[in-house]
């Protein structure tokens, strides 16, 4: 047991070295909807949106979809720095093109910096799509971070290891 485990914990330290080495891409994503919105609004409307980022360079993409909207969109925007239900502006390093009309795609690409991607990775970034019903933002999501394959792999190598270890005990006989 005591190899193998020693083993286990060798793959996934070298795993994640490797990973860490050359930077990683990191995904978050968003699902915004009205009531999301500050203040909320009362809409049909969703979406979607994926924001993949380099973490060594800060070189984002984003790319979305934005489904039953009152109104032609106007504009898509990335905003921040806010926590859900608080406003903030409009970040810099890029703005989203939307397509036209009031279901469509956006895309977006540009460069945060490292405080930017500090208050990213807090999870204090939004996508905000707005319309000409609501020219605040009709939907708004938060962006949250997906793990990365690695924390994954790390995460799953610890549990299969607590997992033998509670399997090795429960089979031991008790010692009198």
């Amino acid at each position: 047991m005591k190899r193998t485990g020693l083993l286990a914990m060798a793959a996934a330290v070298a795993l994640v070295t490797m990973a860490s080495a050359q930077g990683a891409i990191l995904q978050f994503v968003a699902f915004p909807d009205g009531i999301q919105e500050t203040p909320p609004v009362a809409t049909p409307a969703s979406g979607d949106a994926s924001m993949m980022v380099n973490d060594a360079t800060g070189d984002w993409t984003l790319t979305g979809n934005f489904f039953n909207l009152l109104a032609n969109v106007t504009a898509a925007h990335i905003h921040g720095p806010a926590p859900p239900g608080t406003p903030a502006g409009v970040i810099t390093g890029g703005t989203l093109t939307p397509s036209a009309g009031t279901t469509g795609t956006l895309t977006g690409a540009g460069t945060l910096s490292a405080l930017q991607f500090a208050e990213l990775t807090a999870g204090l970034y939004y996508v905000n799509v707005h319309s000409q019903f609501r020219p605040g933002g009709e939907i708004r999501g938060q962006l949250g971070l997906i793990p990365e394959p690695a924390t994954v792999v790390l995460f799953g190598v610890g549990a299969a290891g607590l997992l033998c270890v509670a399997w090795r005990r429960r089979r031991k006989p008790a010692r009198q």
